[in-house]
């Protein structure tokens, strides 16, 4: 499951990026329908908790793998060539 939702994730974050970019009811269209059955799991999740329908198991917490962006190089801006002795970095 984590998996398919890291997939859902990857795709529709590059959708987001896209709507925002270029402003187009029917991308947020398009959007709202992908978005809108996972938003309905999950109430549906919360209320079964609530209700005491389902139980959920007790876990050791475990660590969460996340990407880590390499760091990217300080490039510099204008005449002056070395970016710490103008104290600016981007």
């Amino acid at each position: 499951m984590a998996r398919q939702l890291q997939g859902f994730y990857r795709v529709t974050r590059g959708l987001v990026v896209d709507a925002n970019l270029h402003t187009n009811p029917e991308r947020i269209e398009k959007l709202m329908t992908l978005f809108k059955p996972l938003r309905q799991a999950w109430q549906q999740v919360e209320h079964d908790i609530a209700n005491h329908k389902v139980s959920v198991p007790a876990r050791e917490p475990r660590a969460i793998q996340t990407a880590v962006e390499p760091e990217r190089p300080v490039i510099a801006v204008g005449a002056d060539s070395d970016a710490t002795s103008s104290g600016w970095s981007a």
